[in-house]
């Protein structure tokens, strides 16, 4: 069976393995729960690593995303007492094998999941050190707060995705994202994630932008390829959705430079059955 690293797309199903330590593993760390996601985007707990470790209520395939994005992005905290890390295979029939190896390492190891340099399944080589680099240093522009370019961005992208959509903004996973997020029963949703990218959610999970290049949305042109970008993969009517005008006040709100130094944030929620 072939390994591949989370996100790197070489094969169709993905792993994402929970470690915890706390009084149900006698205070050690242990791989407690594992998640599978088939190539139809399917996600599953796989058994017998089936302990509970996501907020009461919660849904495995629900809660992907953010994990996902968690060991892939490296970015988006959380507040609980767990770990990931992740992996793609080949051959659904190796993976029991897989998790156990894993699971028997993560026993072993004294110094947490991490501890020993045994996370193969997202391994990357060593770092080197940079060349020294001479360049002058230029003060550079104050970027705007990733808060204010995704509402640019929901701006923008009102005035093309058509009126079938509607905006929301979620917080979902107690907490843990952080998104404004565009629906639509007939075609496929886009999320604007603050803490992490920007997606088409399809079954493969179609990372727009990366986390690290939300500043690239500062630039007219940046922000007109990524809305091309998201157009295209939706499919867009080229029409101005239902509300379009409304979310371009916010953003302009979002933009005014008083809201930046104060780090006013929105959290109005977007909701068309108020006749907006």
């Amino acid at each position: 069976m072939e390994i591949a690293p989370l996100g790197s797309g070489r094969h169709a199903h993905q792993i994402i393995a929970v470690v915890t330590k706390g009084p149900h593993t006698e205070g050690r760390w242990a791989l407690t729960t594992a998640l599978h996601r088939t190539p139809e985007g399917g996600v599953c707990v796989w058994h017998p690593w089936d302990q509970p470790f996501l907020p009461a209520g919660a849904d495995p395939h629900g809660m992907w995303p953010y994990l996902y994005e968690k060991i892939v992005g490296g970015n988006g905290g959380n507040g609980y007492s767990f770990e990931v890390e992740g992996c793609e295979v080949d051959d659904v029939a190796g993976i029991t094998a897989l998790i156990q190896a894993r699971a028997d390492e993560v026993a072993n190891n004294t110094y947490g999941p991490f501890g020993n340099e045994v996370h193969f399944w997202n391994s990357s080589p060593a770092a080197t050190e940079p060349e020294p680099d001479d360049t002058p240093l230029v003060a550079e522009e104050p970027q705007p707060p990733i808060e204010a370019l995704s509402w640019r961005l929901a701006a923008r992208l009102a005035t093309d995705l058509g009126s079938t959509y509607e905006l929301q903004e979620r917080h979902d996973g107690n907490g843990t994202y952080d998104q404004l997020y565009f629906a639509s029963e007939s075609r496929l949703h886009v999320s604007l994630n603050r803490v992490g990218s920007v997606f088409v959610m399809t079954p493969e999970l179609d990372r727009i932008l990366p986390h690290a290049e939300w500043g690239s949305l500062a630039q007219a042109a940046g922000m007109e390829a990524v809305v091309q970008r998201i157009i295209g993969r939706v499919g867009g009517s080229g029409e101005p959705m239902k509300g379009a005008d409304v979310i371009a006040v916010i953003a302009g709100a979002m933009d005014l430079p008083r809201a930046h130094e104060a780090g006013w944030t929105c959290r109005w929620p977007i909701g068309w059955d108020d006749g907006l």
